[in-house]
This record gives C-alpha cells, structure tokens and sequence, in this order.
C-alpha cells in the first residue's frame, strides 16, 4: 500500500511542475469521463486535467486491489501512461520561438519591383517573388532584426529625409519590405544577384552576391562574429556580414548612400548604380514617395544630397 502512495506523490510533483511550466495556446477544460477515455482517439491530444483525472481514477483502482478488489490494473502501467501524459503537455506547451515577419502585403507591394526584368535579374526573385518572401528576403529580415543592426533598422538620416519620408511612421513589416527591397536592389548591381560571382578587383578577388572580398571578410568593419573569413562564400552569410557593414557606418553618423562607402554601389546621387536602388525605394508606396514627389525630385535633381 506504501509503495501505491509513494508512486501518487511523485506523480503529483510531476504534474505540478507541468503545471507550473510556460503557458503555451491554453487548454479548454474536460471533467467528463468520456473526454479522458477519448484521449488517444482525438489524436494524442490532453489536458492536465485529463491527465490528473485519468491517473486519480486507475490509482483509485490500484487501491481497491490493494484491500481485496482486483480491478486488474497494473501499477507500472498507470504509472507509465501518467508519465506519458505528462511528457505529452511539457512538450504542448513548450513555447515556440517565431521570428515575425512583414505580412504577405509587404512581399505582395514589393514582388512586382523585384520581378521587373527591365530591371532586375531573375535570380533576384530569391528575394521576393508572386506575393512571397524568397529565402534570401527571409534571410535579410532576420539580419536587420538582429540587436546588433539596430542603427541600421532605426535608419540613416538620408534615408528618412530624401528616399523614404514616412520611414519613421513604417510598421515593423513596412520595414522588413523596404530592407528586403534595398537589400535586393544592392545585390542585383553588384553581383546579378548570383551568389557565385567574382570578379578581379582591389586587393585580390570580391565574390558573392555583394562582392566581398574573399578570404578577408574578416578585416571588414563589421561586427567580427558577423563578418568572418569566408563569408562571400554564401549568399545569406554575404548579406549578414554587409548589412552589420552598413550597420555599423550609419552608427559613426554616416548615410546610406554615402560617399565614404565601402561599396560603390551606394555612393550617392545615383552614381556607380545606386540610382537602381533608390528609384526602387521610392516605388515602395510604404515610404510615401508620391508621384508628385518624384514629380518634384526631377525637376530638383540638381540639388545636392549631403554626402555624409
């Protein structure tokens, strides 16, 4: 009888701790008999409550066999079905970790840019293509949620003055669509967006889909566990190295398009193909660049932009 009741407190402490663990979707409430008996049938679905009910009613069992009532119930099994049970709601209510991305209208509004093969390569469609992130869109996403790139999600001041006005007002999604569209414009004008390219140029070999400089991605001004030897290699890894690049340019108070850039490709006032990637930019309906700012921006093209 002793050893029935040692088996009951441990179960107890077992079912305590499940119910004190993380709170998870939540559980609708079943006292009735047949919702525990109809357990397995709903396709290995319980609740805690089901669970304790189950295991108080075979111990009740357990206990009248004990004082000369069988009930042919075997004490390791109930103990071996609760413990199933419980193993079965630790893992239901483990929370699951989900990055949040922008919403299918960002991919939907931007989609259309990147798939304009006036203007972009196909490859690009790794981005954004038929109202969907691509892998490389998602990958950027993540890239500029990091805490490390938070200058960079914040935004430089050209950005928010010259090429996206309303970035400040922008939900998070609005965001991730306009960094998923730079990121691609970029890309496109230095590489095609073709992860294995590579051409001659200062210091040795640039490769990738931003054109880095192989086997020295590591002397980059980039976060160091971010931009590490090798990272051209990959086109997601590419992009987590430049971005916390660009990230760590707009802390030191510098543009986007800057002309202190690493890149040629984001100097400013259009030069060296830059301009692929703010005439993008302002056809983000998200930013509030209207027509009749584009309008505007024509007729003062000769303004300078601050170089910074």
């Amino acid at each position: 009888m002793m050893k029935y009741w040692i088996i009951l407190l441990t179960a107890l402490f077992s079912a305590g701790q499940a119910f004190t663990a993380p709170a998870g979707n939540g559980y609708r409430t079943e006292s009735s008999a047949t919702a525990v008996d109809c357990v397995e049938c709903r396709g290995g679905g319980v609740t805690p409550n089901e669970a304790m009910i189950r295991f108080l009613r075979d111990m009740k069992k357990i206990t009248n066999e004990s004082t000369g009532r069988t009930d042919g119930v075997d004490p390791n099994e109930v103990m071996a079905k609760f413990l199933k049970d419980m193993k079965r709601i630790a893992n239901e209510k483990k929370p699951q970790v989900v990055i949040e991305v922008a919403g299918p209208n960002m991919s939907v509004s931007i989609a259309p840019i990147i798939q304009n093969p006036r203007v972009y390569s196909p490859a690009c469609r790794a981005f954004a293509a038929d109202g969907k992130y691509g892998s490389l869109g998602q990958a950027v996403i993540q890239e500029v949620h990091r805490p490390e790139n938070r200058a960079l999600y914040d935004g430089s001041s050209d950005l928010h003055n010259n090429y996206c006005p309303n970035y400040r007002n922008m939900t998070n999604a609005e965001k991730d669509g306009l960094w998923v569209l730079f990121t691609a414009g970029w890309s496109e004008q230095e590489s095609s967006c073709d992860s294995r390219a590579t051409k001659r140029c200062e210091n040795g070999t640039c490769a990738g889909i931003i054109q880095l400089h192989r086997n020295a991605e590591n002397t980059y001004n980039g976060d160091k566990h971010l931009c590490q030897r090798g990272s051209s290699q990959r086109a997601d890894t590419s992009l987590r190295c430049g971005l916390s690049m660009l990230n760590n340019s707009i802390e030191k108070g510098r543009n986007l398009f800057s002309a202190n850039s690493h890149f040629g490709t984001l100097l400013p006032n259009g030069s060296q193909g830059s301009g692929l990637i703010i005439n993008s930019i302002k056809r983000y309906a998200p930013c509030g660049y209207s027509a009749a700012a584009n309008s505007g921006a024509k007729r003062n093209s000769s303004k300078r932009v601050a170089q910074n």
